[in-house]
């Protein structure tokens, strides 16, 4: 499969893209600073919003309890956005 997005992505998300793939690779709560600023306001549903610096302990407990627990690209799925990923799973 042809990668369409990534040819349309400009360099600073390129960039984000090669972090977020690196971080996915190896995850662990201390490298959330690698793809987000400490100063982002991040929002899970049941978790409540958190800066970005805090983000790093909230991620270190999701990788605890879920060790198995992945990213991935919906469109290797052949779908066309993540809800159709979520509806065929």
């Amino acid at each position: 499969m042809a990668n369409t997005v990534a040819s349309t992505l400009t360099l600073e998300h390129v960039d984000f893209l090669e972090r977020f793939k690196s971080f996915w690779a190896a995850p662990m709560g201390a490298r959330v600073a690698e793809i987000i600023a400490p100063d982002a306001s991040i929002h899970f549903t049941g978790a409540g919003t958190f800066s970005g610096a805090d983000d790093i302990g909230h991620m270190q407990a999701m990788l605890d309890a879920y060790p198995d627990m992945k990213a991935f690209n919906y469109l290797h799925f052949g779908a066309e956005s993540i809800g159709d990923v979520l509806r065929k799973t």
